[in-house]
């Protein structure tokens, strides 16, 4: 089941909730023992959980511009893909995912307009499908 911190919060207090959630750790992961990750950038909010590998983007900002959400991982080759929520000022897209177990993957939050290229993307981070 799906925590929604962010929805029960607002102003100050959903930043503070975003950034005391940005970087768990294996130990800290939720009751049902899930990688729980989120990045925020620009008013963009992606969220993937291991179990069940979903993907959660929303938009926070009535600025014209959509809500992406970029991933990458390391083998042979670099992989790597961008998901896209084009829904607009407070939609949320969820995408079901599938990742080799145990892979590292990394995530960041950008902006996109349409199929153009990401831009205003935040910082990497990484989690484990």
């Amino acid at each position: 089941m799906r925590h929604v911190l962010r929805r029960s919060t607002s102003g100050a207090a959903a930043a503070l909730a975003l950034v005391a959630t940005a970087a768990l750790t294996p130990a800290q992961a939720d009751e049902h023992n899930q990688w729980r990750f989120q990045t925020r950038y620009a008013e963009t909010l992606g969220e993937f959980w291991s179990y069940g590998e979903h993907l959660y983007i929303d938009d926070y900002k009535a600025d014209g511009h959509g809500a992406a959400a970029q991933w990458r991982y390391f083998g042979s080759t670099v992989v790597r893909g961008t998901y896209h929520n084009g829904g607009g000022y407070g939609s949320s897209k969820e995408f079901n995912l599938s990742f080799p177990e145990g892979t590292e993957i990394d995530w960041r939050a950008c902006l996109q307009d349409g199929n153009g290229p990401v831009f205003s993307c935040g910082p990497w981070r990484t989690t484990i499908a």
